[in-house]
């Protein structure tokens, strides 16, 4: 079949249906989301059914000529969203057959539907696309009229040779001065650069040079750095960043510092492995200035530290911080003073600017900012409020804002348990930001035991949708959306999808947890500064503070009992730790007391169905485990290693099986045996179930993202189905000066 008849509308295969004009998937009449570069390509493999349809075919129909693109990985990544849409498998192809070194072959019977109004004619199919790499419209200059067909090729081709014109240009620059801000003349141009999968979409840095990106993505199922060439294209992860966090680059775009393993640590890109720099239990952002001083925050609560480059001297607290913390600095070009975001209420909640010597400040800035900002040259503070990125004239000197602030972008991601958007900006006149959801597009799925699709529940979300816990009756899941900027707790009736909001609070409200009896729910805010634990009836809006400490604390499991709510602590020593808050028998929370704390990592403890037992992911042994121990443990309590390869998101079953996460992403399954006395608990070994898609074992912030039915028959996944976006940067961006502003952005 190498062509269509015009009148053809449809094309029918299996249970699924594509519509040629709009290029939406069904499947027994429930839309399959699909992007739009698979979407062609499916339309392209499917109409021309039977036949092998080469890789250069695919480039040449797919991409117009004069596109830069890279081309291998971008007809790898739509080939396989196109498979995981079909739910087809490449090893024993339904519908989609690989051919070594030739290419693709479409094999499902297909059916054709026309639209009887239209006269049948036989013509080839057109598929158009848009590259994964492509030159955005806000690229061209503003006067640019409708053109022939003929001059739009032209023009594309002289925009590309534009494009490539400055790469080469900024990388001569570079050699010659990697401080010195990059002249390239011409118009402003956005490029999107596609990536692998990640869960962690602002974890992303641009060198200062403009020739590099750093960000984190997932490579077998935990979260990596990777590195990727402006110029060339070529890409590399760097060796012993598993579970990086938030990078940074060094003034000379030569090494890259980040988080990981409860430490500040750097890496050489030419080679070697990582070295610490300092503790960082649970680190938010560092910057780097030329005289190679480091600013970090190593944990959820508190201020800013400063520490050699080297790591030869020990970290030292730079600001003082009364409630919340001090995050993600940028420096300034004076290499002295720094910007940060405060977290907390009212007027220390904000953006302020530090300084090294501590002779100026701290300052506020008039932002309205829901994340971190950045500086930009030519002068400006970049900012992004309700996803709306938004540039304001400053001036570096006198620390000063000017003017009005206009729109850059639309819909960039911002982590809001983070104040953290996905936003770096280069020392040239290169900005690179994503744009989606904190989270990704996500949906609960229900899968079987054998990994087979059971139930979709409600509708792909893009808000964010983290941290689900299901009720006790297995009819109702709590989890936490970010929505304009904000987190809050929501629930959805299983058997209708139905959502609705759970907590109003201005503040963030964040990984909710059900009381056995349904009645109640207990989550973590930060309405008063640091997250502290609150708990909320479910039949009216009474609103109880649990616990107020210091430290940021995350609600995780509560006993079958409702004697006791198990947390995760955030500790400025000790890192993440697990307490205990108990209950009296009039529901009245009594003293706190530390379950597991150590100097590793020890978070998402769940409590086994008889209340005897916990489960709970560590790193004593240097990477992420599941263990098990008695609750309370006693004088004497043997810890018991359950995974055996890595793990983390441990889930009860039963009392005699729990299920975790390798750190491959499969989900694992681990039967239970117990002594004759009941006193003595033997894990058996591990068997895998099915590969998860819920984005990665080990996340930096969230806890377990799926649950398990009342018979642990099923699992209720938050599965992701479009794990980022591209990223996109923009190339000689000079500002917009305010004598030319044509409008001016109103923030509310």
């Amino acid at each position: 079949m190498t062509s269509l008849p015009k009148s053809a509308t449809r094309l029918r295969f299996e249970a699924f249906e594509l519509h040629l004009r709009t290029g939406e998937l069904h499947k027994n009449g429930r839309r399959i989301r699909l992007q739009e570069q698979p979407s062609r390509l499916l339309s392209l493999l499917a109409s021309r059914r039977g036949e092998i349809v080469t890789r250069v075919e695919i480039q040449q129909t797919l991409w117009e000529e004069g596109r830069f693109v890279e081309f291998d990985h971008a007809v790898n990544t739509a080939i396989k969203k196109v498979r995981e849409a079909l739910e087809d498998d490449s090893d024993n192809p339904r519908i989609i057959e690989t051919l070594p070194r030739k290419g693709y072959r479409f094999i499902a019977i297909v059916d054709v539907v026309e639209d009887p109004n239209q006269v049948s004619e036989i013509e080839p199919n057109p598929v158009s696309a848009t590259s994964t790499l492509e030159l955005h419209p806000e690229a061209a200059p503003e006067n640019v009229t409708t053109e022939q067909p003929s001059t739009v090729r032209s023009r594309r081709t002289s925009i590309l040779a534009v494009v490539l014109l400055f790469v080469i240009l900024l990388a001569g620059v570079a050699m010659w001065n990697s401080r010195a801000p990059a002249a390239t003349p011409g118009h402003e141009i956005r490029v999107e650069v596609l990536t692998p999968p990640t869960a962690d979409p602002t974890s992303l840095a641009i060198s200062p040079d403009g020739m590099k990106i750093a960000y984190v993505a997932i490579s077998e199922g935990r979260p990596q750095l990777q590195l990727r060439a402006m110029d060339t294209g070529a890409e590399q992860a760097l060796p012993g960043t598993d579970g990086a966090l938030f990078p940074f680059w060094s003034p000379n775009s030569r090494s890259i510092g980040f988080f990981a393993d409860g430490a500040l640590k750097r890496i050489d890109i030419d080679g070697g492995m990582p070295h610490v720099l300092a503790d960082a239990p649970a680190g938010r952002g560092g910057t780097w200035n030329r005289d190679d001083v480091i600013l970090f925050t190593p944990n959820a609560g508190g201020p800013i530290f400063r520490v050699a480059a080297s790591g030869e001297m020990p970290p030292v607290a730079l600001t003082q911080v009364a409630a919340g913390s001090h995050r993600h600095p940028r420096f300034l070009p004076d290499s002295r003073h720094f910007l940060y975001f405060a977290t907390g209420v009212g007027e220390t909640r904000g953006v302020f600017i530090g300084d090294l010597h501590g002779i100026d400040g701290p300052v506020r800035l008039a932002v309205q900012a829901d994340a971190a900002v950045e500086y930009a040259l030519p002068n400006h503070i970049l900012f992004v409020n309700q996803g709306v990125l938004f540039a304001q004239v400053f001036d570096p000197a006198n620390l000063k804002l000017s003017g009005d602030p206009f729109r850059i972008a639309e819909k960039v991601t911002v982590d809001a348990a983070m104040n953290l958007a996905a936003l770096s900006v280069s020392g040239t006149d290169s900005i690179l930001y994503r744009q989606g959801s904190g989270g990704g597009r996500r949906q609960f799925i229900w899968f079987d035991r054998r990994g087979r699709e059971t139930e979709r529940v409600g509708e792909p979300d893009d808000s964010g949708i983290l941290g689900p816990s299901l009720s006790s009756d297995g009819r109702h899941v709590a989890m936490y959306r970010t929505v304009n900027g904000n987190a809050d707790i929501w629930l959805m009736e299983l058997g209708r999808g139905v959502r609705e909001r759970f907590t109003m609070d201005a503040a963030g409200e964040v990984n909710p947890v059900w009381s056995p009896d349904r009645r109640r729910i207990a989550f973590s805010s930060n309405r008063d500064g640091a997250y502290d634990l609150y708990v909320k009836s479910i039949s009216n809006s009474d609103t109880q503070l649990l616990l107020k400490t210091a430290d940021p604390k995350s609600a995780s499991s509560w006993s079958p009992d409702g004697r006791y709510l198990l947390y995760r602590n955030a500790n400025p020593d000790t890192g993440y730790d697990i307490w205990a808050l108990p209950f009296d028998m009039n529901d009245k929370p009594g003293k706190p007391f530390a379950v597991v704390q150590t100097k590793a990592e020890e978070r998402e403890a769940e409590f086994s169905p008889n209340g005897k037992w916990i489960a709970y992911q560590s790193t004593t042994s240097g990477r992420s485990e599941i263990y098990i121990q008695p609750f309370p443990a006693a004088t004497g309590s043997i810890l018991l290693p359950v995974s055996t390869n890595g793990g983390a998101q441990p889930r009860w079953g039963s009392d005699s099986e729990l299920f975790y996460i390798n750190l491959d992403g499969q989900l694992m399954s681990v039967p239970i045996r117990y002594s004759a006395n009941g006193r003595e608990l033997h894990p058996d070994t591990p068997a895998a179930l099915f590969p998860t898609h819920v984005g990665g074992a080990v996340h930096s912030n969230d806890r377990q993202q799926y649950v398990v039915s009342p018979d642990a028959h099923r699992f209720l996944m938050n599965t992701l189905t479009e794990t980022s976006s591209p990223i996109t940067v923009i190339l000689n961006w000079r500002g917009k000066p305010q004598a030319v502003q044509s409008s001016s952005a109103s923030i509310h």
